[in-house]
């Protein structure tokens, strides 16, 4: 029924009203003309009834002959819309482009949201399905959405699985990544486990192979923690591959040294801002901008528009670049203090991050040229590495 609607609306038709002669004759003679007729009514000597435009002017002859006297009554469709507002003909070209736009952009990708990745990228991802003819402003209906998942997965070696789904006008990529296997170790190689530093054992775990000290043990760098050589019941030597965990008291010593002449960035107050509207991929700058004097550091922004709290595919974007010089300044001794602790605590983060720090003393030093911030740590930490042992051929292996 949507459908006769549509058609009677856009071809228009006419709702009539008749009196006087016979209403059941004029109905017949309609029928036979082939007119249509329908909502029809009637009482009190007239009938009501609705036909298309040509069948209006058709009715005319089978009203002589049924002694009928019909009038319009209402005007209805798309034509006779169009004549009412033949003088407002820009309204009508615009609202005719606004439904076009409309029905283009909703053929089209807006958004692409990533799901699922934690280690891999959004970027490295969104380019790979980019490539594959997945970005914003794609027509949905030139994406092969199985082909498309087949080729990414097989670029993205780091996905195990992955999906697209596209909703109306979002995409939404699902990943799963891969987990890697655990490596194994090939055991069948014989090795020591050494002392990577000097340290006082804490702790001595022996998986495999024969604990070469003990606990409470001074050792030095490179002293044997764990021998991969180990004496049968029937004194027989076997070697084995030494694995365990051997944990110490260590020292380290940390130290950096801060100048009181810094080089530090003067702003000369020049500023150029550019901006760029980019709409569907396609991007209209916005002025030019003036290249400032000097050393130039630049920052981009982009602000996305939001309609209801959902991004639309329109951003505008801002280019500022600032004109800067180098200069060369002295620092007092609080102000070389406090940049020297600064930098002292990010290469101790550094250096003691695979150890747990038990005791420290700081002490700071002040010379003619700046400050030397130095720490003594007593610290607790894993100290065994692995060392590959040679064996004859003629010796013995299980």
């Amino acid at each position: 029924m949507f459908f006769i609607y549509l058609i009677r609306f856009l071809c228009g038709y006419v709702r009539f009203r008749a009196k006087g002669g016979f209403p059941e004759r004029f109905i017949n003679l309609c029928s036979k003309e082939n007119i249509p007729l329908w909502d029809i009514s009637g009482g009190k000597g007239e009938m009501y009834a609705k036909t298309t435009i040509r069948g209006y002017h058709r009715i005319r002859s089978c009203a002589r002959k049924s002694g009928m006297r019909p009038r319009v009554a209402g005007r209805y469709g798309l034509p006779f819309f169009l004549h009412r507002h033949r003088r407002r003909i820009g309204l009508l070209c615009g609202a005719a482009v606004a439904v076009l736009i409309v029905c283009i952009l909703s053929s089209m990708i807006w958004t692409i949201d990533v799901q699922g990745n934690e280690t891999v990228s959004d970027t490295e991802i969104l380019s790979v399905f980019e490539e594959l003819g997945v970005h914003i402003g794609a027509r949905r209906s030139k994406i092969d959405v199985e082909e498309v998942q087949r080729t990414a997965a097989r670029k993205l070696n780091d996905l195990a699985w992955l999906a697209l789904n596209i909703k109306g006008s979002a995409a939404v990529i699902e990943v799963r990544e891969r987990v890697p296997a655990p490596k194994v170790e090939n055991d069948t190689t014989p090795r020591n486990i050494l002392a990577a530093r000097d340290g006082t054992i804490l702790s001595l775990e022996v998986y495999e192979g024969e604990a070469a000290v003990k606990k409470g043990q001074a050792v030095l760098k490179g002293d044997l923690l764990i021998s991969s050589v180990v004496t049968n019941k029937d004194l027989s030597v076997s070697f084995k591959h030494a694995r365990g965990v051997a944990v110490a008291q260590t020292h380290h010593t940390v130290s950096h040294t801060f100048s009181y002449r810094q080089k530090v960035r003067r702003y000369t107050g020049e500023e150029s801002e550019r901006y760029r509207l980019s709409f569907f991929g396609l991007r209209i700058p916005f002025g030019f901008d003036k290249q400032p004097q000097g050393e130039v550091e630049s920052f981009f922004f982009r602000n996305t528009l939001h309609m209801n709290h959902v991004p639309l595919p329109i951003y505008m974007e801002t280019y500022l670049k600032r004109g800067y010089t180098e200069q060369e300044v002295t620092l007092t001794k609080e102000q070389a203090l406090q940049a020297a602790a600064a930098e002292f605590e990010q290469k101790v983060g550094q250096e003691l991050k695979d150890a747990k720090i038990l005791e420290q003393k700081v002490e700071v030093r002040f010379t003619q040229e700046g400050c030397v911030v130095t720490g003594q740590y007593t610290c607790e930490e894993e100290i065994g590495i692995p060392e590959a042992l040679q064996v004859e051929d003629h010796m013995p292996l299980e």
